[in-house]
């Protein structure tokens, strides 16, 4: 049994969801996902990945040590040296630890990630009420304007034809009084019709090997979890957002909605993307 079958088979029979998991041990859900399809590589590291098996045998009742020296023994490399070893081996001659700069280029990866969906999904907040408060300001001029008028035409029309040509000219008058009112901003109605709701549609193809995949929608549901194999493609549709986890990015073509995004990476790489109905922007 392997590592994630391990802990998939533990946290099913605690009666645990990925989310209760992720609550107890503060690690992310979608990096317990990849864990238990035994992609690591999501981690950031070896001391990563050990510590998050370590973390969650504990919280699911499992004899953490097994796991670790399975996951030592299925890796390339050797496990990490211990700060014994770096003192025997010769005093003044501790080597530069290059995997340190792997768990900081991962943290600028998910600050860079976070903030631009932030930037994005602020833009798209603040777009919709400036329309409505641009709408409200030009029509509720234009119900006054004719209610007034329509109160002189009536009011001046009664005596005779005389006050019809007056109540006549009074509404001519309406007519160009609320013009003004409208130019401003235009009808707002027309503009609303002008963007519908859309849906956004993302296409995932394994081109040239397979790769792990975690797609969500709005509010987290679930879309898919698992492998794709090399030569298949899957579509996923949303209202409103599609989050696109891959673990091997140059594995991957992407397509929303209609667009080709080009490469989303290298081989091997974690990226972790937000579509919604409208990307990607004209703009480029």
């Amino acid at each position: 049994m392997t590592i994630g079958e391990a802990l998939t088979t533990a946290r099913e029979h605690a009666g645990l969801s990925v989310a209760d998991v992720s609550e107890r041990t503060r690690i992310r859900p979608y990096l317990i996902e990849a864990i238990e399809n035994n992609q690591f590589a999501v981690c950031g590291g070896d001391v990563y990945a050990r510590g998050h098996i370590r973390t969650l045998a504990g919280t699911l009742g499992v004899e953490a040590e097994p796991l670790l020296v399975q996951y030592d023994n299925q890796r390339p490399h050797p496990a990490p040296t211990t700060i014994k070893e770096v003192f025997t081996a010769g005093r003044g001659r501790v080597e530069p630890r290059t995997r340190n700069w792997s768990a900081v280029m991962a943290g600028v990866l998910v600050v860079a990630v976070a903030y631009g969906g932030f930037r994005l999904a602020s833009a798209t907040d603040h777009r919709t009420p400036q329309r409505l408060s641009s709408s409200i300001a030009t029509t509720v001029p234009d119900q006054g304007s004719e209610a007034a008028s329509g109160g002189n035409s009536a009011g001046q029309g009664a005596p005779g034809q005389g006050a019809q040509g007056q109540g006549s000219q009074g509404q001519g008058a309406q007519g160009q009084g609320a013009q003004p009112g409208a130019a401003p901003g235009g009808s707002s109605e027309p503009e609303t019709a002008s963007k519908p709701g859309k849906q956004v549609e993302v296409k995932v193809a394994a081109t040239n090997d397979q790769a792990w995949l975690s797609v969500t929608g709005n509010n987290g549901k679930q879309l898919f979890r698992g492998t794709l194999p090399e030569g298949k493609s899957k579509k996923f549709t949303d209202s409103k957002m599609v989050t696109l986890v891959v673990g091997n990015a140059a594995a991957v073509k992407v397509t929303v909605n209609g667009k080709d995004m080009g490469s989303l990476g290298k081989r091997g790489e974690v990226v972790r993307l937000i579509y919604r109905p409208g990307d990607p922007d004209s703009s480029g």
